[in-house]
C-alpha cells in the first residue's frame, strides 16, 4: 500500500502558485486577496497605506476607520482606492499586476521590485 500527503482543497481560498500576494489593479487601486485579508487584516474596516523608500515596498496595516488617512475598504473585494498615493510613488500599472508579501509586526509588505510572473488576473 502507498503512503500518501494528504491535503485537503479549501475552495476559494487559494493563493496563486502557492504564493501570498497583493494585485495593484490599472484602475490604480490595490486588491488584497480573501486568503490574505483573512489572514492578516481579518474583520479590518479600514487600512492605512505606508511606503518605505529604501525597499520599494507599500505598506498596509489595519487603521481606526474614523482616521482622516484611512482608506475604507469594500465589503465584497478588498480593494484600496488610492490613485494618488499610487502616482505619487510610481506605482502605477497598465495591467493588473501581482506583488508578493511578506507580514511583519502586523503590516502587510508589498514587495513592488519583484512583480510575480503570473500578475495577469
Amino acid at each position: 500500500m502507498v503512503e500518501r500527503e494528504i491535503e485537503e482543497w479549501s475552495k476559494g481560498k487559494q493563493v496563486t502558485g502557492g504564493e501570498e500576494h497583493v494585485s495593484i489593479y490599472s484602475g490604480d487601486q490595490i486588491a488584497i486577496p480573501s486568503i490574505v485579508y483573512d489572514q492578516y487584516l481579518s474583520g479590518t474596516e479600514a487600512v492605512k497605506i505606508l511606503y518605505s523608500k529604501n525597499t520599494n515596498e507599500i505598506g498596509i496595516k489595519a487603521s481606526d476607520p474614523d482616521d482622516p488617512n484611512s482608506y475604507q475598504l469594500g465589503s465584497g473585494t478588498k480593494t484600496i482606492n488610492c490613485k494618488s498615493f499610487l502616482v505619487r510613488y510610481g506605482l502605477t500599472v497598465e495591467e493588473t499586476t501581482k506583488y508578493p508579501i511578506t507580514v511583519d509586526s502586523g503590516v502587510v509588505w508589498v514587495d513592488t521590485d519583484n512583480p510575480l510572473s503570473d500578475s495577469a488576473e
